[in-house]
């Protein structure tokens, strides 16, 4: 079965947070099995909040797409890094090393 890991961009949840720092956005690693992704598109919020220093552990010229989810009777919505022609890019190359 074949999975692509991306870096996830998250609202900074924590109960340990102060109000101020659950305005902010982490990263971290996820999995994902791109058979189940709909669609990608670009998100330029994340690029805005970035832009508001809301965002850490990123540098400044970087590009967010949401990648939609195909999850049955539920979708969902997740936002990772990179552009969209790198995001289609690496789900073609993993197709052809696996198709």
């Amino acid at each position: 079965n074949m999975i692509i890991k991306f870096k996830e961009v998250y609202r900074n949840s924590s109960t340990a947070a102060s109000p101020a720092d659950r305005m902010t956005y982490r990263t971290r690693e996820i999995v994902i099995n791109p058979e189940h992704i709909v669609c990608i598109r670009p998100n330029s919020d994340m690029s805005n909040r970035l832009s508001e220093g809301l965002v850490n552990d990123v540098s400044p010229n970087t590009s967010f797409c949401t990648i939609s989810l195909n999850r049955g009777q539920a979708g969902s919505d997740i936002v990772v890094i990179g552009t969209l022609d790198e995001l289609n890019k690496r789900i073609k190359e993993r197709k052809l090393l696996h198709g």
